[in-house]
């Protein structure tokens, strides 16, 4: 299931995909015994076998190995196979994989062969695998194109290069505006084109003809009819759904085989949860792709989709401000700091987040960032940082050099703000530990910072995240009356959610992040976060499944009259939290 989802290696790509569907019979073409010599020379990679055809499906006719070296006669248009000379061979040819050999020169002297070329006539043919009548049609015998490519493509706008000749292909890579390359052959059926695109595995790929400029004589390409390109059987590497890593060691625990096992199986729940979000559109190689990190509390265990990924931040930065400003309490807040974080955390204010900023920096705001960057660091949460306070409208912001932290997250994949980013995975793990420290005063929180975190502090945090009620996101997916600790944030091109979920068949940890460029729909997203936790509570909770997703009308105006948080977050003293 996860096979299209990324890269493919080179034996996966072409070999795999297309292989089983050539069609393997001799067709017309150019002997290449009469194609000039290339100057390029092949030299196995330790022991390579030869074959009579660019496949395992032919017989081996000979072993090369290192230190000697075959002139490369031909490489095959549509499957990593070089046609090189070898003597002892019936024909004196033979071919051979490509990545069982170095070459002398690169590829691009060598010309295409789009005909199986059977050494050793019907002696050595076998019986295909699969035959596809006139896969290849050649108007010119290919075998006599010379190595540059007659024709071209050039984009005039960023276009994606796919792994077959349609959208419902995965992305292998895109071409920007102004590049140009070569092409290959053409679709029959389909408007697209087959070009050289060195950064794919195979070095080739698929482009839809009506989205690029053509350079030269298309109808003068070797044509494909072939309806329909295999995708590779095989598990790519790495996958999307992967087993989480705490980025502090596991204390409390003499070891992993005394650990609880989760309620649930985590990766099987992932699988599940990925092709829901492919059959929304969420596509990890493409645009518009979601991430997401969903922790176990009881056992610990944990899995990430999409990991490695920076967003922006959004509101859900102000979970890490929050747990900045008990960081430096000593006693409860005051009534001015209890109205400034209600308003933060339930209505998302953006100036009250400012002034909380401000609060933790003694009044410089951007010394208040620092502070919440440097407690996320110090835990080992390095991917996600704020670095700039919130913009308030059209107000002016201070004018003061910030430069944008490096992290090991992908910061371009979807143009985060380069001044408040986040992974759901250290959000994640950031709220795994606020849990733990409220349940028993132990966990990450207290042995980076001891003495500055107390079970009391953890639970107000907890406390003011459960009193944010917008009905909505990870609320909609849970039956009515189930808390729900969390935070929202959205943006236009991003939206969010940061949550612990109190069940009865178990407590976790649900952080999500999705993405399309430049407007998400809320229709879209919203529904879609709502959907995977209700998959992720009945998984937990499979004798009284939720039926169904239950979204409200959410309030435009933010309330706080009557709100118990801002008495609440005057007192230490509040119940454990289960």
């Amino acid at each position: 299931m996860l096979r299209h989802l990324l890269q493919f290696s080179g034996l996966l790509l072409l070999c795999a995909g297309l292989l089983g569907l050539l069609s393997l019979p001799v067709v017309s073409g150019a002997p290449p015994a009469q194609l000039p010599p290339t100057g390029v020379f092949a030299e196995a990679l330790g022991e390579a076998n030869l074959r009579a055809g660019p496949g395992i499906e032919y017989p081996v006719l000979g072993q090369i190995a290192t230190g000697t070296r075959y002139q490369v006669i031909a490489r095959h248009e549509l499957v990593p196979w070089l046609l090189i000379a070898y003597p002892p061979a019936p024909d004196g040819q033979a071919w051979v994989f490509t990545d069982l050999v170095t070459l002398s020169a690169p590829l691009t002297q060598v010309p295409y062969i789009s005909s199986t070329v059977v050494v050793g006539g019907s002696a050595t043919a076998v019986t295909p695998r699969a035959t596809v009548a006139g896969l290849i049609q050649t108007p010119t015998p290919t075998a006599t194109l010379p190595a540059v490519a007659r024709v071209y493509v050039e984009a005039d706008a960023e276009i994606n290069v796919r792994f077959g000749p349609g959208v419902d292909y995965p992305r292998i890579g895109q071409i920007q505006p102004g590049e140009r390359f070569p092409v290959v052959s053409r679709h029959a059926l389909y408007p697209w084109l087959l070009i050289e695109y060195p950064a794919a595995p195979e070095g080739v790929g698929w482009v839809f003809a009506d989205v690029v400029r053509i350079i030269g004589d298309v109808y003068s390409l070797p044509v494909i009819t072939i309806e329909q390109v295999a995708w590779p059987t095989l598990t790519p590497t790495p996958p999307f759904v992967v087993t989480a890593v705490p980025p502090w060691p596991v204390a409390n625990q003499d070891s992993s085989s005394t650990a609880p096992a989760s309620a649930v199986n985590l990766p099987a729940l992932g699988d599940s949860i990925l092709r829901y979000l492919l059959d929304l559109g969420f596509v990890p190689e493409e645009d518009r792709l979601a991430s997401l990190f969903l922790l176990d509390l009881a056992s610990g265990q944990s899995i990430s989709l999409g990991r490695g990924i920076a967003y922006s931040g959004m509101s859900l930065i102000k979970i890490p401000i929050l747990l900045e400003f008990y960081r430096q309490a000593d006693r409860p807040a005051d009534a001015l700091q209890a109205e400034i974080i209600t308003n933060t955390m339930i209505c998302s204010g953006n100036h009250t987040a400012n002034a909380l900023l401000s609060l933790l920096g003694n009044g410089d705001v951007f010394a208040g960032t620092a502070q919440v960057t440097d407690t996320l660091h110090k835990l080992g949460l390095t991917d996600t940082f704020l670095v700039a306070p919130f913009k308030l409208g059209d107000e002016p912001v201070e004018n003061r050099p910030v430069v944008t932290p490096r992290t090991s997250a992908d910061q371009s994949r979807t143009e985060p703000d380069p001044f408040n980013q986040m992974t759901p995975e250290d959000l994640g793990w950031l709220l795994g530990a606020i849990y733990q420290c409220a349940a028993d005063g132990n966990g990450p929180l207290q042995e980076v910072f001891p003495g500055n975190f107390t079970p009391t502090e953890c639970r107000q945090i907890i406390l003011a995240m459960s009193r944010n009620q917008i009905n909505v996101l990870t609320e909609a997916g849970v039956p009515a009356g189930t808390r729900v600790a969390h935070k929202h944030g959205w943006i236009d091109d991003t939206h969010g959610d940061a949550a612990i979920v109190f069940t009865p068949g178990g407590d976790f940890v649900l952080v999500m992040a999705l993405h399309q460029p430049q407007w998400l729909p809320y229709e879209v997203s919203w529904p879609a976060m709502a959907e995977i936790t209700r998959m992720i509570y009945n998984a937990y909770n499979p004798g009284a499944p939720l039926d169904a997703i239950h979204p409200e009308t959410v309030d435009e105006t933010c309330r706080l009259e009557g709100n118990p948080l801002l008495d609440e977050l005057q007192r230490w003293e509040l119940p454990p939290i289960d």
